[in-house]
């Protein structure tokens, strides 16, 4: 008996782009799934696409919508949920797969890996091209958390697909983290004990925005530092990575906002200070920061 495939879709504004994800699924060679789509919130064409499509396949496909916006970590959560299948696939609503994304993620997952993720084209919305594509380096899996830690090579959630029992062990999605919400699930989820196994095909085309405003920067640089602050402690990471990436997550918010905020760049100056005290870029940090402070008053 083959395994039945949950494909989780988050919604968000997702209307003029779900419609291409699910042809994608329609395409797939391996034909034992069903589709989990919760909107978080919006109300466009989303819903009426989902029903539109789930009256022309035999599988099942669920719908549901927050109600409000919740985020993606609780709108993931959500429809895992309500998940059937054996195994996850996640899917953003705004990136596609090839044919063969199902059939080759179970097939590595075969091999004994509990999670698995696979190569990607870079496909600009803007421009309808793709820019860039890669499989990742195999070196990356011979210390796949440490490498996690310092950078998530698993660039989209949609490239995943995991064992249902293992995502039961990892639990849900962190919504306090808008940003590496994904990258902390798949290391919570190795640190459980799961291996994690690269197809090596390209079979997902992952779509770029081109948004890039300073309040974005801003908010991924003050969620970068939620995140190495719940990675802090781990057991599972040497303690100089850890410190390091955290000291740095702090200089680089601080740096961000020191002419608006003084106070608050020197006060994350300083714990990076005193996280890492020999190195000495931290205190004229903190000089810098009370100086502008003393100007601002």
């Amino acid at each position: 008996m083959r395994d039945l495939v949950t494909i989780v879709i988050p919604a968000y504004h997702a209307g003029a782009f779900i419609r291409r994800a699910l042809d994608g699924v329609l395409a797939q060679t391996h034909g034992a799934w069903e589709v989990v789509v919760v909107e978080d919130g919006t109300r466009d064409e989303t819903e009426a696409v989902v029903r539109q499509f789930a009256a022309t396949v035999s599988q099942s496909v669920r719908y549901e919508n927050n109600g409000a916006n919740c985020g993606v970590s609780a709108t993931r959560n959500r429809a895992m949920a309500l998940a059937r299948g054996s195994v996850i696939a996640f899917l953003d609503a705004d990136d596609r797969w090839t044919p063969e994304h199902l059939a080759s993620g179970l097939e590595t997952l075969d091999k004994g890996a509990e999670l698995c993720f696979s190569g990607f084209h870079i496909f600009y919305e803007t421009t309808q091209t793709v820019v860039e594509s890669s499989v990742p380096d195999r070196s990356l899996l011979e210390n796949p958390l440490a490498r996690l830690f310092e950078s998530n090579f698993i660039q989209t959630s949609s490239l995943v697909m995991m064992r249902r029992e293992t995502a039961e062990k990892a639990g849900g999605f962190d919504g306090d983290l808008k940003v590496g919400e994904d990258c902390d699930y798949w290391m919570r989820a190795l640190s459980s004990g799961a291996r994690l196994a690269c197809t090596g095909k390209l079979t997902c085309y992952y779509t770029k925005h081109g948004e890039s405003a300073m309040t974005k920067t801003l908010m991924v640089a003050e969620h970068s530092v939620k995140f190495y602050r719940k990675h802090l402690h781990s057991a599972f990471l040497p303690a100089s990575l850890r410190t390091s990436y955290y000291a740095t997550s702090l200089c680089n918010y601080g740096r961000l906002i020191g002419r608006k905020n003084p106070v608050l760049a020197r006060a994350l100056f300083w714990e990076a200070w005193k996280i890492r005290p020999g190195d000495l870029r931290y205190p004229a940090y903190v000089l810098r920061a009370c100086i502008q402070a003393m100007f601002r008053n």
